[in-house]
């Protein structure tokens, strides 16, 4: 990170951004930050002067083949913020003028407080049952995916809302891996988007253990009761129809309404 960089002007430009749900092609030359730690910490400013609690985190670009293609060769991170977290049969108002991208994704709730620079990820013994979640995305920037990697974590990784589903293992049972079944999207009961596999779906104790490192990185001292999300099982879909948008997997499911 430059010594003499000033996060200041972004993260009034984001934070205000937010504020009025607008969007705006990118940040100018001198503002823009070269680095992942300059953009790391622009996002630390803007979520300190919004003064959220951090109810969690988000990982995104964690996939095989997201890894590979990565500016930085680095996963992408973002927090999520209380006030953005809802519960499965929520309803979320449209934005107007812009598109929801949608994300159904499989999330893990911390059992008890944890410092990654410390200790090692025992996902076991730190976090409860796994349970299918949607991440809503929705960046500040008119097209997130050019802006690039530092552009993109600086604007909280375009988190807009988090919406909490079933869980995919009942307490104490042992499934091995419970997100092994394709994900479905659909709206409306019809299904508007395709599993994906491979190396292009996200796998989510690997992605949980590129948190850990990235939050032993920036000494994030994680409490018990946040949870994060691991990264997208489907296409990210861009919505605005108004209607109910169920994510599954397996029998577990999420759903909220579009209004």
């Amino acid at each position: 990170m430059r010594t003499d960089f000033d996060v200041s002007p972004a993260s009034v430009r984001l934070m205000q951004a937010r504020r009025e749900q607008r969007q705006f092609d990118v940040l100018p030359e001198d503002e823009r930050p070269e680095t992942l730690e300059e953009g790391y910490a622009i996002q630390a400013a803007v979520h300190a002067a919004l003064g959220a609690t951090t109810a969690g985190y988000k990982v995104a670009a964690a996939n095989v083949a997201a890894l590979r293609a990565s500016e930085f060769g680095l996963a992408l991170f973002g927090t999520l913020d209380a006030p953005a977290m809802l519960a499965s049969g929520a309803t979320v108002g449209r934005v107007p003028g812009s598109r929801l991208t949608l994300e159904v994704e499989v999330a893990f709730e911390l059992l008890r407080d944890a410092d990654p620079t410390t200790e090692a990820l025992d996902a076991g013994d730190m976090f409860g049952a796994p349970f299918v979640a949607f991440e809503i995305v929705r960046s500040r920037y008119l097209d997130r995916k050019v802006v690039g990697a530092a552009s993109f974590v600086a604007d909280n990784s375009a988190f807009h809302a988090f919406v909490r589903g079933e869980p995919l293992v009942a307490e104490g049972q042992d499934n091995g891996a419970p997100w092994s079944e394709p994900a479905v999207l659909m709206h409306d009961g019809k299904s508007i988007s395709t599993a994906l596999k491979g190396e292009d779906c996200t796998e989510p104790l690997r992605s949980l253990a590129l948190f850990w490192e990235h939050a032993a990185k920036y000494g994030l001292a994680l409490k018990r009761g946040q949870v994060v999300t691991t990264g997208t099982l489907v296409q990210p879909t861009d919505v605005d129809a108004p209607g109910r948008y169920e994510g599954r997997v397996g029998r577990a499911a999420v759903a909220f309404t579009l209004v």
